[in-house]
């Protein structure tokens, strides 16, 4: 019998700094939610949307950890530990042609099959322990925000 998958969107809070972010800063530090439901049976990211009230279209790279990574500061230097990788499932590349840039109040970026690209695996998980997933959003840009609640970012898990 075939597994019922259950979509839900889920936000991840980023407060942003308003001082301009380097290249390969983490935007945010770590980062989690409390609205994730209870993952007893695992699941798979099914998309992300990133919308940015700074209208800049940032691309980022968005890793996603099945546990607490080390901790790192918002505005940190992004750097991968052998502890961190081996918590790390995945990570979702969110390019500058990703956002949607129509509107002048925001851009609004969707990456579906979230693997690392548009036509790759998805990201799954099993149970958690911790009943948690962990994100850290990384620009391969130099994104400068005016108000620290500039980006928005939602998850799509699809729960068993």
């Amino acid at each position: 019998m075939m597994p019922q998958w259950t979509p839900r969107w889920i936000e991840v809070p980023i407060t942003v700094t308003l001082d301009p972010y380097d290249a390969l800063d983490v935007v945010g530090g770590t980062l989690t939610s409390d609205a994730i439901p209870q993952l007893k049976g695992g699941g798979y990211i099914n998309a992300i949307r990133l919308i940015d009230d700074a209208v800049q279209a940032e691309p980022y790279t968005l890793y996603v950890y099945s546990s607490a990574p080390s901790a790192i500061a918002d505005a940190g230097a992004y750097t991968q530990t052998v502890a961190d990788a081996l918590l790390c499932i995945g990570k979702i590349e969110i390019a500058a042609s990703d956002y949607d840039t129509s509107g002048s109040a925001c851009d609004m970026a969707f990456v579906y099959g979230c693997g690392g690209t548009k036509t790759s695996s998805f990201i799954i998980f099993e149970a958690l322990a911790g009943q948690s997933l962990f994100f850290r959003l990384v620009p391969s840009a130099t994104p400068d925000y005016a108000n620290a609640a500039d980006l928005t970012l939602h998850v799509c898990l699809m729960l068993m």
